[in-house]
C-alpha cells in the first residue's frame, strides 16, 4: 500500500469529522524528519464542510489546497496552541529545519484533550492513536518534539518508553533516559512538557 493510500484509508470520516494526521507545508509529508507532537488537535475538519478528496489534497498541499488553508477557512479564530506552534516552526525554519510534520499523539479533534476520555470520543481516540502510530512507524522521524499537557504521558504509554523532561531550572540540565536501541526511528524524544 502506498503512503497516500494508507493516509486516505486512515482519514475516512469518523464522528462527523475527518481525522487530521498533520499540518505541514511540505508536498511530501512522508519525507518529514522532525515531528512536533501535541496531545490532540482542538479544531476539526467537519465532513459537512470538506470532502475527503479536498481533505487529501490539503494534506498533500496540492491542487491549490493546503491543510493550513482549510484550517484558516474553517476556523478564522485559531486554537490557543496554534500561534505557539507557528512561532516554533518559523524559528526552526530560520535555523534551516524545514522538513516538519506537526501532528498529535491522537489524530482526532476534541475541544480539549481531556474530552478524549468521554465515551463518545473513545472510538476517535483509539483510531487517532492508530493514525499516529502509523505515521511514526512509516515515516520514522529523526527528531520528535513533544509539547502540551499530557502529551508526554500519552507518548510514553503509546510507545512503552520514558521521555526526558525539561529541568526544573537551567542549572539542572536535562537528564536523558538510557538510549533504547529498539527505537530505530529515532534516538530520543525531547519534551517541552
Amino acid at each position: 500500500m502506498t503512503f497516500e493510500a494508507l493516509i486516505s484509508d486512515l482519514t475516512q470520516p469518523l464522528a462527523g469529522q475527518y481525522p487530521r494526521p498533520w499540518m505541514t507545508g511540505s508536498r511530501n509529508p512522508e519525507s518529514a524528519n522532525v515531528f512536533i507532537v501535541g496531545a490532540n488537535q482542538a479544531k476539526h475538519f467537519p465532513v459537512s464542510a470538506v470532502s475527503h478528496v479536498r481533505h487529501m489534497d490539503a494534506l498533500i498541499n496540492r491542487n491549490g489546497e493546503s491543510c493550513r488553508g482549510v484550517y484558516d477557512e474553517l476556523h478564522p479564530k485559531p486554537s490557543l496552541t496554534r500561534p505557539n506552534i507557528d512561532d516554533f516552526v518559523i524559528r526552526l525554519g530560520a535555523a534551516g529545519v524545514t522538513n516538519i510534520l506537526e501532528t498529535n499523539v491522537v489524530c482526532y479533534s476534541t475541544g480539549m484533550s481531556e474530552c478524549l476520555r468521554r465515551m463518545e470520543h473513545q472510538p476517535g481516540a483509539t483510531h487517532g492513536s492508530r493514525i499516529f502510530r502509523s505515521l511514526v512507524t512509516t515515516i520514522r522521524p529523526r527528531i520528535v518534539v513533544l509539547h502540551g499537557s499530557g502529551t508526554c504521558e500519552r507518548f510514553e504509554k503509546e510507545f512503552q518508553l520514558k521521555i526526558a523532561r525539561p529541568p526544573a531550572s537551567e542549572q539542572d540540565g536535562m537528564t536523558l533516559p538510557p538510549f533504547d536501541e529498539s527505537l530505530s526511528w529515532g534516538k530520543y524524544a525531547a519534551s517541552t512538557c
